[in-house]
């Protein structure tokens, strides 16, 4: 039997990540569950949630968002799962949800092996934000930006940000100049065959050289792995998207709008379902981004589909 690992990391709402890990419960299926320290539910043992899957748990890390701390999150999660060796590993979130029954999500993995599932970005007005990234060091992420609800301390690293990057273009500093490796800007969510997560494993103190001291590189450090190797040839979809906000096809298999506001990516609401529907149509597996506090009913109108409540 050919079996899936599920990695999932999760910060809030225990109810919904339990409808999440119900929707996922299959024998086909294990699941790694990773909390974030800093979450209300870091205490939670969701290992009874389940029935047919294997679930592991383990002890809660410290993640911020822009940080390094993100990359060593989904590096844990791949070391714990690619120990047993799965045909495919599903990262998610716990704000996603699965739009068909894990019946047709086996069903189509099946048809489609030794495939890399990741949405590239092609972003050219902003190549040089993104370059910069990772060309040069951004320090003290974990206080600054979303990291903090400080006015004072959002103020005073904005500023700081910016003097850090002024100095440091002074200076010449570029942590790519003698590397030839093209940089590639894409989603952190992303399904992947067991070859190409072991190269990802064996590539673990370049990622930390290359990606240490940068800012949000969970976008970009997957996406330039793969564009870097032999696994670019292997992607089922890599046709890139014009940009975040654009309605091009997600090589991911997630449906997350980026477009429509109010919050970006958009929250789904109970008045999305239709969006949604059409979403798998066109063949999205998955869709981003769901919170039971905004609207659980659509949560709800999801799980009880009948492409889903297959059990």
């Amino acid at each position: 039997m050919k079996k899936h690992a599920y990695l999932i990391i999760a910060n809030k709402n225990p109810e919904q990540l339990k409808k999440l890990l119900g929707s996922l419960d299959d024998e086909r299926n294990d699941i790694y569950l990773l909390i974030d320290k800093k979450s209300l539910i870091k205490d939670i043992n969701f290992k009874n949630d389940v029935t047919k899957s294997k679930i592991f748990q383990y002890a809660p890390v410290e993640i911020f968002w822009g940080d390094y701390s993100q990359i060593e999150a989904e590096m844990f999660l791949f070391k714990q799962a690619a120990k047993n060796n799965y045909e495919y590993y599903h990262l998610i979130s716990g704000a996603d949800l699965p739009l068909v029954s894990q019946d047709k999500i086996h069903d189509f993995f099946d048809k489609n092996p030794n495939k890399e599932f990741l949405t590239l970005i092609l972003d050219k007005n902003n190549d040089q934000k993104i370059a910069d990234r990772v060309s040069i060091y951004h320090f003290f992420v974990k206080i600054c930006g979303k990291n903090t609800k400080n006015i004072f301390l959002k103020t005073f690293f904005s500023i700081y940000s910016r003097l850090e990057k002024i100095a440091q273009k002074l200076f010449k500093v570029d942590r790519l100049k003698n590397s030839n490796i093209e940089i590639q800007y894409g989603s952190q969510w992303v399904t992947i065959d067991d070859e190409f997560i072991k190269y990802i494993l064996s590539k673990e103190k370049w990622i930390e050289h290359t990606f240490k001291n940068t800012i949000c590189p969970d976008e970009i450090f997957l996406p330039t792995l793969l564009v870097n190797s032999k696994y670019k040839n292997r992607l089922f979809y890599a046709k890139m998207t014009e940009n975040k906000s654009s309605d091009e096809f997600q090589g991911n298999l997630r449906y997350i709008n980026w477009r429509s506001g109010p919050q970006y990516p958009k929250v789904w609401g109970t008045e999305d379902y239709n969006e949604l529907a059409q979403a798998k149509e066109k063949g999205y597996i998955f869709a981003r981004k769901f919170d039971s506090s905004f609207d659980v009913n659509i949560i709800n109108e999801v799980l009880k589909n009948d492409d889903i409540d297959n059990k």
